[in-house]
């Protein structure tokens, strides 16, 4: 059986879930309409990170926001 990656964020009530779709090799995560992942939130900045797949590995690139 094969693992999708995905990211799971639980505000609240509220939950989300992004699939990371097997062909992208990375991903833009924020609040921002043109990030591939958004998240309405203002503890999440405009650009927050990027998720990089590198062969087997994700990794996850903070964007040099102010929370980090």
């Amino acid at each position: 059986m094969a693992i999708t990656a995905h990211l799971e964020i639980e505000a609240g009530a509220e939950r989300q879930r992004f699939e990371l779709p097997e062909a992208a090799t990375e991903i833009v995560i924020g609040r921002s309409a043109d990030c591939q992942w958004i998240i309405p939130s203002g503890a999440v900045s405009r650009r927050h990170a990027v998720l990089r797949r590198r062969g087997d590995e994700l990794v996850v690139e903070d964007l040099g926001t102010a929370s980090g």
